[in-house]
């Protein structure tokens, strides 16, 4: 396979597709949260599903054929696909409970959390330095979250434990790309969770008319777009470039909970993702200087 020329990277254009992918994931969480006010979480999942599963399936079928199942990890291929599966299923919950800005700014702290899992896990060596930021990411959640105060709201621990399955996914996803190429993991996340839930879904239907179907299609088609985009500028793009640009994604959530939801974030949720956004872009710097 021809290595991919360095000289051909578009900074510039990949920046620029990293950030309008910040803009359809906002989009997407939008509907999201929209939807399931209405729809239960089942629902929601199995539509997205619907779109990723058929395209997990096409993918590995098309690179492997026949063999596209053979996994060397199936138990790891199998564990990451459910791990996934409730990540996402946690934030859908979360967005029907809470403003779209303090479940971005929360989520935020993945880079920081998958960190620290891959030393206590992968027993990755990390720094003294490194600690420290991941600690520090942490002060910025407690701002965010206000644990033991008057005005703690219960509901914000629902997305710190999206993110910390987030991290456990990435730390899989790590580990299996050790064994399995990147299209038959795309086969197993995608059709391990859409055959979970087809299992489940009839307990969890209900009605669906013309208008809601819209819905639910564009909530599938807003996901498809921004995970093929944000392909797309990893494709042209060093993802190191581009990774601090995620953090757009905390302002969309705040511009769009405001004119979609009449929501303004409180004063600490802007202080807490402050600290986040530093932490996640001094971790990512931190790991460029290693890989340099």
């Amino acid at each position: 396979m021809a290595k991919k020329n360095p000289s051909a990277d578009q900074p510039l254009k990949g920046i620029a597709l990293a950030i309008l992918a910040t803009l359809l994931f906002a989009f997407l969480n939008s509907m999201t949260k929209h939807v399931s006010q209405v729809y239960p979480m089942v629902m929601i999942l199995w539509f997205r599903y619907l779109f990723f599963g058929g395209y997990g399936l096409a993918v590995g079928l098309k690179y492997h054929q026949k063999k596209a199942f053979r996994s060397l990890v199936p138990i790891l291929q199998i564990t990451r696909a459910l791990l996934l599966l409730a990540e996402i299923g946690v934030y859908v919950f979360a967005f029907r409970h809470l403003p779209l800005a303090e479940i971005s700014a929360i989520s935020g702290a993945g880079p920081i959390v998958t960190m620290a899992m891959s030393a206590l896990i992968l027993r990755e060596v990390i720094t003294v330095r490194q600690w420290l930021i991941v600690i520090l990411g942490f002060v910025g959640i407690c701002i965010i979250v206000k644990p033991g105060f008057a005005s703690f709201n219960p509901w914000m621990l629902i997305p710190l434990f999206g993110t910390v399955l987030w991290g456990l996914y990435q730390v899989l996803t790590r580990l299996v790309s050790q064994y399995d190429g990147a299209e038959r993991t795309t086969l197993f996340t995608g059709t391990i969770g859409f055959v979970i839930l087809c299992i489940i879904l009839p307990f969890y239907w209900l009605p669906v008319d013309i208008s809601w179907l819209l819905k639910f299609s564009v909530l599938a088609i807003l996901g498809v777009a921004g995970h093929s985009t944000l392909i797309k500028a990893l494709a042209i793009a060093p993802a190191s470039l581009l990774q601090p640009f995620s953090y757009v994604n905390i302002v969309w959530a705040v511009l769009f909970g405001w004119l979609f939801f009449n929501t303004i974030p409180e004063i600490t949720t802007f202080i807490g993702s402050a600290i986040i956004i530093f932490s996640g872009i001094y971790v990512i710097k931190l790991k460029q200087k290693e890989a340099a």
